[in-house]
């Protein structure tokens, strides 16, 4: 197990993380050594979000990138952005199998439990005119 699902903080629960981990591989994101999590973003925050993974890619080249739209209406849209960039993605809701970088949480209720399985974490919301989201909500 990951050193951070020993940890304290996750006490009580390493087996509903070791079931999202397995969750996430089975969504195709693998085992990258880094996974920054992104949730609850909004329109105009993923591509700048995907701008900075890309670069960040080129010395992490393992950093795996799980993307939460904050509305479900949005997953498509942001399905779409990623085809567009040509960039090699999983969706939460399908059971795909090889390996992609990239995982669109395409699901409602896991974002809480993919935060605390995550790298670095960024919570949407603060890249654009409207403002940062309660963490704890």
């Amino acid at each position: 197990m990951p050193a951070g699902f020993t940890s304290a903080r996750f006490v009580g629960r390493e087996r509903e993380l070791t079931q999202l981990a397995i969750a996430l591989d089975q969504a195709s994101v693998g085992r990258p050594t880094t996974v920054l999590v992104a949730g609850s973003t909004f329109q105009g925050e993923e591509s700048l979000l995907l701008d900075a993974w890309t670069a960040l890619r080129r010395e992490f080249p393992t950093l795996g990138l799980v993307l939460a739209p904050r509305h479900p209406r949005r997953f498509e849209r942001v399905a779409g952005l990623l085809a567009h960039r040509h960039i090699a993605f999983s969706r939460r809701s399908r059971s795909a199998g090889g390996f992609s970088p990239v995982l669109l949480l395409d699901t409602l209720g896991e974002l809480r439990r993919v935060y605390g399985a995550g790298t670095l974490c960024f919570v949407g919301g603060s890249l654009v005119s409207r403002g940062g989201q309660n963490l704890i909500e």
